[in-house]
Formats: structure tokens, C-alpha cells, sequence
């Protein structure tokens, strides 16, 4: 069950970077509440005016293993790959789709913004240890696994959300912004422990399975309920509306961010998003697999069917079965939120004096061009992901600004992105990509990024 799990995952990432501290687009507000709006009104065209979506892996790409390579086989490619991983390597998978966005200037230079967008996020930590002992056709050195090493977290929410972005002073700005979300599904497994080790047996090819005080908990809410479906599309789609609007699981969180001015030219800004969690409650159901072997006292034959992975996989889960105890749980449990941080400074040059900008020039200064650094992390089961990223963020030509970005993070060092937002009048286009070198060839990739939207911006 935990293969099949891990198979489906799709390696996708959480990091906006072109949209942070990109003051002229409302969807900065996401990224940090503290943000100061270039605007005075927002309002977004339903499902379209944010559609985000990026992909990567760590561990390797799909050249790595379906490259056209006589030398090898598929299965040489995918025993190579899984023998070049570790336990730090990850799969991410993040889409965001605003459903409803609007943004008002109230009195005393506070921004109100307000909306909802509904979220997909995966996360887990490839167990190539464990896949090995799968793949390979023969055990000719003891093989070890840490249980420690599955953990995987699965969400789908929407989120509604209102924020207040008040200007103290002519140089400082905080937000805060509160989150109500209703979740339609939640996977996680994050605290196993115990190791499975196979040492090898009196005869070739056979083993002796040891399992060290192994605990294993997956916990679900939401897939009942859609495992019982026919599988139709239409009564799949009902579930999950049900569930993201006010049907499934609801939880509380909030966003706190600021922007602090020296001297005009250099602000540095911050923001804490997601401090929050999800009460499941509804359709819950937790799977524990425990075991302890004493001493290795049955002999198993390791020759699994030769070039099928997946019945060697039904092998294993049946030669675990003999070790393992499973019980399975309805009780409720807490979720918490992929809490993101973000920190950036940045230098600007160039005044903008364009009318509407002069009127306001005491309270919001703006620039032409900016050149600046961004930190970002997020907390994720054992440990946290950083990135950061450095940027050029400047005017085009007269309602033309762009955004070009170098990225660093666990994914790759040559992360090159840009994004352009074009005014026209009251209606905003945007489009947005990261790892541009890349395209030529996105089976070689690591990661890639794709971000646009439409709406409506007054000034």
C-alpha cells in the first residue's frame, strides 16, 4: 500500500518567487499580507486571475529513466536512479487556482482584500531503499530500511481569506490575514518508526526478513467517501465539491506579514503563511501496521517474478503480513498547515512620477526598477526546505513590468524565471515560468513552473 501510494505522486513545488514583493499584482498579498499595494481596487475574473502550477524532483528526472540508452534496459535506468537517492530526496506537489479575488483602499491608507482559492499540495520523501529490495532480481548483501524514511502529506482544500494591509507610517506596513479552510481530503504519514532489514538466508537467494519495533500509521480523511464512487466523473466531482465547500473537514490559520523602509530605496519585508491547522473529522480513517521480530526464524525465497515490479510488490506485502499486526482507527486528529516563511530586501532606483503615483507620493513611494534577495522555507515532516533567490523586478515600458529571477534550491542551482504583467487600461494580464533554460527539454528538468492570470487593477 505505501508503494502504490508513493507511485501516484506527481513532484510539483511551493515556491512563488516571482510573485513575491511583485507589488503591482494583488497575488503578492498571498505571499506576504504586508506587502504595499501599487493599487487602489482589485477584482478578479472567477478561475482565471491566478492559475499556479510547478513541478520537480529531487532524485531524477524522466530522461534519467526513459532515455533511449541500448546499453541499458528500463529496468537497469530505474535501479540505477533508485541507487543514486537517498532518504533526503522528495517529491512536492503544489496547484493554486483563485476562485474568487477582490481588493479595496480604505481610509487612512488600509488595503482590504479579500477571497477564495482552492489548493492541492503533496509531499513525501522517495523510500529507494525500500524500492530496491523490490526491483533487484537477486540479494547478495544484507539490505536495511528505516521506516523513519516514509513520510508523505496529501491536502485538498479551499481556502477563504481576508486581509488587512495597514500602512503605519511612511516607512512601515503590517498585514495580517485570517483563513477559514474546508479540506475534501487529507493523506499523512509522519511519525513511523521501527527498521526492516533482510538478511541473506542458508541457501542462495533466500532471506531471513527482521522487522525492529516497526510503527506504522497512515492517517486519511475523505477517501472513503470517494472510494465508494463508481469511478464516474461526475460523482467524483460531487465529493470533492462537497468537501471544499463547507462539506468535509474546516480548519482555522492566518498570515502575518510587514515591509520596513530605510531611506526610501531599501526595504526589507517578511511573512509567516499557513500558521494554521484542519480539524478531520469526517470520513477518518487511520491504518496501523506494528511488529517486532525476535529472532530470524523463517527462510524466503527472494526470486520474485523477473521484470514485474508490481507482483514483487504483492510478495513483499505478503511476506510482511506474516510479521506484521494491523488495526484500523476512526478517530479524529489535527492536520497542521506546511507553515511557509519569507524574507527579502531590496534596493530601489528610478522614481516613478507618473500622475496617479505623484498624488500619493508621500504615503507610497514607487520605483522604476528593483534589484533584490529572497529567502523562502517551508516546514515539512523532519525537516525544512529552503530556496532563495535573487532579482531584477522593473519597468518595460509604460504599463509593462517584469520580474526575472535566479533560483537556488533543493531541486537545482540553475533555476533561471521571468514573469511579465502587462496593464491595459482596468484589465491585468500576467504570465509567468520558471526554469526557462530548461524548455528545450523539460524531460531533463528537475523542476518546472508555469503561473498567469486575468483581472481587473485600478490604480
Amino acid at each position: 500500500m505505501l508503494l502504490m501510494i508513493y507511485s501516484g505522486f506527481t513532484a510539483l513545488g511551493q515556491n512563488q518567487q516571482l510573485l513575491y514583493n511583485f507589488e503591482s499584482l494583488p497575488q503578492s498579498l498571498l505571499l506576504n499580507p504586508g506587502a504595499e499595494p501599487a493599487f487602489n481596487f482589485h477584482a478578479g475574473i472567477p478561475l482565471l486571475s491566478k492559475v499556479h502550477a510547478s513541478g520537480g524532483s529531487t532524485g531524477v528526472t524522466i530522461y534519467d529513466i526513459f532515455k533511449i540508452d541500448p546499453a541499458t534496459t528500463l529496468s537497469d535506468r530505474i535501479k540505477t536512479s533508485l541507487a543514486s537517492m537517498n532518504n533526503r530526496d522528495f517529491g512536492m506537489a503544489h496547484q493554486q487556482v483563485e476562485i474568487l479575488s477582490v481588493g479595496w483602499r480604505g481610509k487612512e491608507d488600509t488595503y482590504y482584500s479579500a477571497g477564495l482559492y482552492q489548493e492541492l499540495d503533496v509531499f513525501g520523501y522517495v523510500p529507494s531503499e525500500l524500492a530496491l529490495m523490490i526491483w533487484e532480481d537477486s540479494l547478495t548483501t544484507a539490505r536495511h530500511f528505516d521506516f523513519s524514511d516514509i513520510a508523505f502529506t496529501a491536502d485538498m482544500v479551499n481556502v477563504w481569506h481576508f486581509g488587512i494591509t495597514k500602512k503605519q507610517d511612511r516607512y512601515t506596513t503590517f498585514g495580517v490575514r485570517g483563513k477559514i479552510y474546508s479540506s475534501a481530503l487529507n493523506i499523512r504519514s509522519t511519525s513511523n518508526s521501527g527498521s526492516y532489514t533482510m538478511y541473506e538466508g542458508s541457501k542462495p537467494n533466500t532471506y531471513f526478513p527482521m522487522v525492529h519495533q516497526a510503527d506504522i500509521q497512515i492517517r486519511t480523511s475523505g477517501v472513503g467517501r470517494l472510494a465508494d464512487t463508481d469511478g464516474t466523473y461526475k460523482e467524483v466531482r460531487d465529493e470533492v465539491l462537497g468537501g471544499l465547500f463547507f462539506g468535509g473537514d474546516l480548519g482555522l490559520g492566518v498570515d502575518f506579514g510587514f515591509t520596513r523602509r530605510f531611506n526610501y530605496n531599501w526595504k526589507v519585508s517578511g511573512s509567516v503563511l499557513d500558521l494554521g491547522f484542519i480539524y478531520n473529522f469526517q470520513d477518518v480513517e487511520t491504518y496501523e501496521y506494528w511488529g517486532d521480530s525476535r529472532g530470524a526464524t523463517v527462510e524466503l525465497e527472494y526470486n520474485y517474478p523477473e521484470d514485474k515490479p508490481l507482483d514483487r510488490v504483492d510478495h513483499l506485502i505478503t511476506d510482511l503480513e506474516e510479521i506484521f499486526e494491523d488495526d484500523t482507527f476512526h478517530d479524529s486528529y489535527l492536520a497542521l498547515r506546511p507553515i511557509k516563511l519569507n524574507a527579502g530586501v531590496d534596493y530601489g532606483w528610478g522614481e516613478d512620477l507618473e500622475p496617479c503615483h505623484y498624488l500619493h507620493r508621500p504615503h507610497r513611494k514607487r520605483f522604476n526598477h528593483y534589484l533584490g534577495l529572497q529567502l523562502f522555507s517551508v516546514i515539512r515532516p523532519q525537516r525544512i526546505i529552503p530556496a532563495a533567490t535573487v532579482y531584477y523586478d522593473g519597468k518595460l515600458f509604460n504599463g509593462v513590468r517584469g520580474k526575472f529571477t535566479y533560483t537556488a534550491d533543493s531541486f537545482s542551482y540553475t533555476n533561471i524565471g521571468a514573469l511579465v504583467s502587462a496593464q491595459m487600461g482596468w484589465l491585468n494580464v500576467y504570465l509567468g515560468a520558471d526554469n526557462l533554460l530548461s524548455l528545450a527539454d523539460l524531460a531533463k528538468s528537475h523542476q518546472a513552473s508555469l503561473q498567469m492570470g486575468v483581472q481587473v487593477i485600478i490604480n
